[in-house]
């Protein structure tokens, strides 16, 4: 064993290079399996919730793990953790290859929760083992409050980790070279720190030079998953990783394995453009929100009346792609003078924005997120509106069909259609597998005469919208049923961003596709009256807590503060993003606020029975705060300053509570059931990650879509009432 002098420092070391490595190894596999399976918000929550579980679930198994040299284990497992994880990651983007599907095909619910399950299995239950070991080591050595002391500096661990991960990436490393960096980080140090023996520095060794291998070769990795394709560019920005592969002479750039632009795809430029700008007397000044390129202005630059093309597009990398590979379609220096880029948030630049333009075209991908939704909703069409002339004209693009929309892809339409109108005055459709909403507040004469008559006028050279196109696609029976299919449609909704039903919809028809089963979920408690919701999930925790058991009791309490936070969390991401814009790599502030709350509210050593009844008084208060505060932001516009600020500020305090409370109810219950610290503790870390995971499922993959943002908060304002003030009242607390 090691000497007394060192135990402390040791015992420091080890839960803080846990934390470290956790989360960085946490933040590398939801960006790697984001790209695989197109960034959608639900398969976020997936995996970060199967991350949770099966932590707890290794939590459980590590409790129940008896060896007599412990830092021997810890030390093995360390190494093998290491060669696990760095094989996990190669599972993962193979997963596809794997299964025989295409990089780029859409996958379901289903196969999502598979594949990441089978992904994380072993990292996470072998990461949740570590906590109740570590435990039991301090306690063995005799270190007083092992469960504080290890928490803490896990925690900090974890808030120096997301830093660091954080600044890999800016500093251009990839996924994998920034995983493979942390690993052996890690390897280092358990193999200076852990137990000495030939066999354990032999396995590091070998581990050690596998990670040089793959950080060499990574980019080999990556090719070799895009065959039959070639990969001529792979970058990963702040927001997605970029590929630009090249298939028979047919160039795409794919942002999470999503195919976002075809180059030299004239057909897709022309259906773009063309109908917003054809249907404008006379526009000259265009601007594009999103996708766009070199490729995309020469399309708009055909009409000779257009002076300025302004592009907005948040991913200054992804631009800067966009154009290196764009075909300039001999363009001259005067054409591309009129073209202007602005690269940053689209919501904070158009508050800056000085220029009236004649036609705006959104060509922002669906709103398969609350944050993706917030740029269909009304606060948004409303600020695109303000940057309008009079008579300016916006298009949305969304998908359609020819012969036949289900009755919640009509609802769908209808609710982005209401929306629109409740800023314009009128708004028109034109059918076809690409619907074409365009909202002015002039009438429009969507007379196929007129568009022809002006097509012709402004001589367009156009290989796809001609004449001959336009009679089958401006057919007046086709205009006239897809109207008819909306007028017998009585949804009356609007989209916004604090009831986000296009996400709830875009999901519904993502579902449907894929054949999930969160469609059924979806339109049952959409029927459902929320009192029910209520009803179910307050009577649970009623019948348990009314048994005045208090080991249950305290469980159930552990649990719900792991509930009630990541909830909170999750609640605060979304309105950050809905209201201030795109919150990016600014997550790792959030994760270091609450690392650090939770850290130091860890150190708080409460020894009083009066104090430990006042701190948890306090910190059932400042739940309620903190939701208090959710809900002003919601309600109430303060700035984008101000959310830069607050967001991070509240999740420091929602960790300090949690970190309060975690030591001190499991403290607790080990001395009610008696079963010793290490076997306590990882039975309370394994209910507290549960009810974390519980929250990221139901709260942001389930009640934000279909109940809101401002409901998904006052019901956790509730729980939270109802659960930790009934734990006080029914545990008689004895330190």
């Amino acid at each position: 064993m090691l000497k007394n002098v060192d135990r402390g420092f040791v015992w420091r070391l080890f839960p803080f290079f846990v934390g470290f490595v956790a989360i960085s190894i946490q933040t590398v596999f939801v960006r790697l399996t984001l790209s695989i399976f197109q960034g959608n918000e639900i398969a976020l929550c997936i995996v970060l919730g199967h991350w949770l579980l099966l932590t707890g679930v290794g939590s459980r198994i590590g409790a129940k793990l008896r060896c007599k040299n412990v830092l021997r284990l810890i030390t093995f497992i360390g190494i093998v953790y290491v060669l696990l994880v760095a094989a996990s990651s190669i599972l993962c983007v193979f997963s596809k290859k794997l299964l025989g599907l295409p990089l780029s095909e859409i996958l379901g619910v289903g196969p999502i929760f598979f594949i990441s399950f089978v992904v994380l299995v072993i990292p996470s239950i072998l990461n949740g083992i570590f906590f109740p070991l570590l435990v039991k080591a301090v306690d063995d050595a005799g270190i007083a409050f092992p469960v504080h002391k290890i928490y803490s500096y896990e925690t900090f661990g974890s808030a120096l980790g997301g830093v660091f991960i954080g600044l890999f990436f800016f500093s251009g490393l990839n996924s994998f070279e920034a995983l493979f960096v942390v690993l052996g980080i890690f390897l280092f140090v358990f193999l200076a720190l852990g137990r000495k023996g030939w066999l354990l520095k032999i396995m590091g060794v070998f581990i050690g030079v596998g990670l040089v291998f793959l950080f060499v070769f990574n980019r080999q990795i990556v090719n070799e998953v895009w065959k039959p394709q070639t990969v001529e560019k792979c970058v990963e920005t702040r927001y997605s990783s970029v590929v630009v592969a090249s298939y028979q002479g047919m160039r795409t750039l794919f942002s999470n394995s999503s195919p976002l632009w075809v180059f030299g795809n004239e057909e897709k430029r022309e259906e773009l453009v063309h109908f917003p700008l054809l249907y404008h007397p006379r526009p000259e000044t265009v601007l594009v929100v999103g996708t766009g390129n070199y490729e995309l202005a020469f399309e708009v630059l055909k009409h000779k009346s257009v002076n300025r093309v302004i592009i907005i597009q948040k991913d200054r990398v992804l631009q800067s792609e966009l154009n290196s590979y764009s075909n300039f379609y001999g363009m001259d220096t005067k054409s591309t003078g009129k073209v202007k880029f602005m690269t940053g948030d689209p919501v904070r630049l158009l508050e800056r924005f000085k220029t009236k333009v004649d036609v705006v075209i959104l060509n922002i991908p669906l709103p398969t997120s609350a944050y993706l939704n917030s740029y269909y909703s009304l606060y948004f069409i409303s600020r695109l509106k303000d940057v309008m002339k009079k008579g300016g004209i916006l298009a949305f693009h969304l998908p359609g069909g020819e012969r036949f929309l289900s009755r919640e892809h009509v609802e769908y339409l209808k609710v982005i259609g209401n929306t629109a109108q409740k800023v314009f005055r009128h708004v028109y459709w034109i059918p076809g597998n690409t619907i074409h909403l365009l909202a002015t507040d002039i009438v429009l004469d969507v007379n196929f005469d007129v568009v022809v008559s002006r097509l012709k006028q402004r001589k367009l050279d156009v290989k796809y919208i001609r004449e001959y196109y336009l009679v089958d696609r401006l057919s007046p029976f086709k205009i006239q049923f897809l109207n008819d299919l909306l007028a017998e449609c009585k949804v009356k909704k609007i989209n916004t961003v604090e009831k986000p039903i296009g996400f709830y919809y875009e999901t519904i028809l993502w579902d449907k596709k894929t054949g999930g089963i969160l469609k059924d979920l979806y339109k049952f408690l959409n029927k459902l009256n929320f009192k029910y919701v209520y009803l179910v999930f307050l009577t649970i925790p009623f019948i348990l807590l009314t048994k005045n058991k208090k080991e249950k009791t305290i469980k159930f309490v552990i649990f719900s503060i792991g509930f009630i936070s990541m909830s909170l969390v999750g609640l605060y991401v979304m309105i950050y993003q809905s209201y201030a814009g795109g919150i990016y790599l600014k997550i790792f502030l959030i994760n270091l606020g609450f690392m650090l709350g939770a850290g130091l509210g860890a150190r708080i050593i409460v020894r009083e029975e009066r104090l430990l009844r006042l701190g948890m008084g306090m910190a059932f208060v400042s739940v309620l705060l903190l939701s208090g505060v959710g809900i002003l932001l919601i309600k109430f516009s303060v700035g984008y300053f101000m959310y830069d600020i607050l967001i991070p500020v509240l999740t420091f305090f929602l960790g300090v509570n949690c970190g309060f409370l975690f030591p001190v109810l499991t403290g607790l219950l080990e001395k009610i059931g008696g079963k010793g610290v290490a076997k306590t503790s990882g039975v309370g870390y394994s209910l507290d990650v549960i009810g974390a995971c519980i929250g990221i499922y139901v709260i942001s993959a389930i009640f934000v879509p279909v109940f809101g943002l401002l409901n998904s908060i006052i019901f956790l304002v509730v729980y939270s009432i109802f659960v930790i003030g009934m734990g006080l009242f029914f545990t008689r607390i004895q330190a």
